[in-house]
């Protein structure tokens, strides 16, 4: 089967990432000759297409729209170099909203921008990144927070304080948990992809993105696939920062006199205890050595009982959706970006349809979605009590 792409979307692609046509047939298995019939209208095998997205790093559905802009590709800290990002449609339509929105923010509220944020570096040792990171979030409240969604709720509320926005947005199918923009001197911008994790999954998500954000390390992450001194550091910073070593020997020997050999109460036991996901918290105990060989052996014990991911617990995507609207507002876009471009409407700085167009936060619900923002943003912050 043939397909018809756009011949100036093909050119557009190409480049959009600096290519000349010879470079591009040096990537891909496409002769030359080849490559400028695909470019001069003529139709493509369903291969072709495959080759030629892989090369520029954007999905296949690009090169059928009619104009084409194409930012440059997020770095992708799932690979061993920090390759361009493959995304797919919908997660780079939530890339580009992310970056309009960072762009906006900081022209509407330069004030809100971190100024004392400190800065880290993969020089900074790991325990100087680990204390800044704990001072920012006060992780000592922590311990006093009840259930996981609360701690998320506070962890989200300290990092927005600091000026940087958390959007959190289920994005299907989209393997990545999260990215950061920090590029130049706007303030950072966290998204959480929402899709399959958990929320005590999202609570390591949300914490190793942040120390993204310090490192202005802009790029597609998930913080369970470690290939790249990069994602290590920040696996390293966030572990320690949610699981201090200290602490969680000693937490560790209580749950061991409960759960005995039961690696699954075992792991439960802490994962409820930390706010963390069982994965997490399992490697953990790997990492201090408290058990010989104890991740694969956990991680057989759950596969013994046919469950289908490391993660037993039920999605809070669930209570999300039977929640009021505000409050599911409230979820996706977080407390300072209602704040922020509701101040603007009411000083004429912004239009409701502008804002309906960057956030696709429709008019009607703006005023009840700051209110409830301003709410909330305080009642966040104060969960330890």
């Amino acid at each position: 089967m043939k397909y018809t792409p756009n011949p100036r979307s093909l050119v557009s692609a190409r480049e959009s990432r600096a290519l000349t046509i010879e470079d591009a047939a040096a990537l891909t298995r496409i002769s030359l000759k080849r490559l400028r019939e695909l470019e001069g209208g003529e139709p493509a095998k369903a291969g072709e297409l495959k080759e030629l997205a892989d090369a520029y790093v954007v999905p296949r559905e690009v090169f059928f729209t009619k104009q084409l802009t194409l930012p440059v590709p997020l770095p992708d800290f799932r690979t061993p170099n920090n390759a361009p990002a493959k995304i797919g449609r919908r997660g780079a339509w939530r890339v580009e909203q992310a970056h309009q929105i960072r762009s906006l923010l900081s022209e509407l509220a330069p004030s809100r921008e971190p100024k004392a944020t400190p800065r880290i570096s993969l020089d900074t040792s790991v325990q100087a990144a680990t204390d800044a990171v704990s001072h920012l979030l006060d992780f000592s409240k922590i311990k006093s927070i009840e259930g996981p969604l609360t701690t998320f709720r506070y962890l989200r509320a300290r990092i927005e304080q600091l000026g940087v926005p958390v959007l959190c947005e289920s994005v299907k199918d989209e393997t990545f948990r999260g990215f950061c923009l920090a590029k130049g001197s706007s303030s950072p911008f966290i998204f959480i992809n929402t899709w399959g994790q958990t929320v005590k999954t999202k609570n390591f998500t949300l914490v190793h993105e942040l120390v993204h954000a310090l490192l202005r390390a802009e790029g597609v992450s998930d913080p369970f696939i470690l290939t790249n001194n990069l994602e290590r550091f920040c696996n390293q910073v966030t572990v320690n920062v949610i699981m201090p070593a200290d602490v969680f020997r000693t937490e560790f020997v209580k749950a061991l006199q409960e759960a005995g050999d039961d690696y699954l109460t075992l792991v439960s036991s802490l994962s409820d205890r930390f706010k963390i996901s069982k994965q997490a918290t399992a490697i953990r105990i790997a990492e201090l050595g408290l058990i010989n060989d104890f991740y694969g052996a956990w991680l057989a014990r759950m596969r013994g009982r046919n469950l289908p991911s490391p993660e037993d617990e039920p999605q809070d995507e669930q209570e999300i959706r039977r929640a009021s609207v505000v409050t599911r507002h409230i979820a996706r876009y977080g407390y300072l970006l209602p704040i922020v471009i509701g101040e603007a409407v009411r000083n004429n700085l912004l239009s409701k349809i502008d804002v309906y167009r960057f956030t696709r936060l429709k008019p009607k619900w703006l005023e009840q979605t700051e209110i409830a923002a301003r709410k909330r943003f305080p009642e966040a912050l104060d969960a330890s009590g």
